[in-house]
């Protein structure tokens, strides 16, 4: 993430100015920890914190780094909400159905669903590319990896919290026949996935897609 940087000149720097202000018998300058939360060092935030106050750092502050809310980052988004625990999202799309059950590869099949706004604040009325919420629609392959982005499903009104809709589009099955997964999540265009949103980390929807 921080390409080219070195934790051991950071410490050591700190260690310096640390012994500085303790030679002139002084609490400033203040010194604040910022810690960015990947999943890859979530576990270690404790520890993290724990060495740098033993050092004398005055205030450990734990923040989100900027990563793009997308599967291609998957691995590097916490996992973890506020508490530690693993965050259980809402689930905002559900009671999926493919039609027809047995689907040829490049073949055109319709799927159904049932939107549901579980949040506090309102779906708006779809007004272009740039932060509308959509039902986003991927395809992944056996292991649950990506593959494509195959599509959006427009709401066709504003839906309050509380409200449901239900939902259908066509689709184009891959050229490749196999064992596939449909993933359904909420999309804010330009914005983020609602399923890699920190505060949101919606509960998605893997539809099994069998391709003859």
């Amino acid at each position: 993430y921080r390409r080219g940087g070195r934790i051991d000149l950071v410490l050591d720097n700190l260690d310096r100015i640390i012994r500085l202000r303790r030679k002139l018998k002084t609490s400033y300058p203040k010194i604040i920890w910022q810690n960015l939360a990947f999943r890859y060092n979530e576990d270690r935030i404790p520890e993290i914190r724990a060495h740098v106050k033993k050092m004398g750092v005055d205030i450990f502050r734990q923040v989100s780094p900027y990563i793009p809310m997308h599967e291609d980052y998957a691995e590097w988004i916490p996992q973890r909400g506020k508490r530690g625990e693993i965050a259980k999202g809402p689930v905002f799309v559900d009671r999926v159905i493919i039609t027809p059950p047995q689907i040829k590869s490049g073949e055109t099949f319709e799927l159904e669903c049932h939107v549901t706004n579980r949040g506090k604040k309102i779906f708006p009325q779809e007004h272009g590319d740039d932060g509308s919420i959509r039902v986003g629609i991927k395809i992944l392959d056996e292991s649950k990896r990506l593959k494509w982005e195959i599509g959006r499903i427009f709401l066709p009104t504003a839906l309050a919290s509380g409200e449901s809709i239900h939902l259908k589009t066509a689709l184009t099955a891959p050229d490749a026949p196999g064992r596939y997964f449909i993933k359904l999540g909420m999309v804010k265009e330009g914005r983020f996935w609602f399923e890699f949103h920190h505060q949101i980390q919606e509960r998605t929807a893997d539809v099994p897609l069998m391709v003859q």
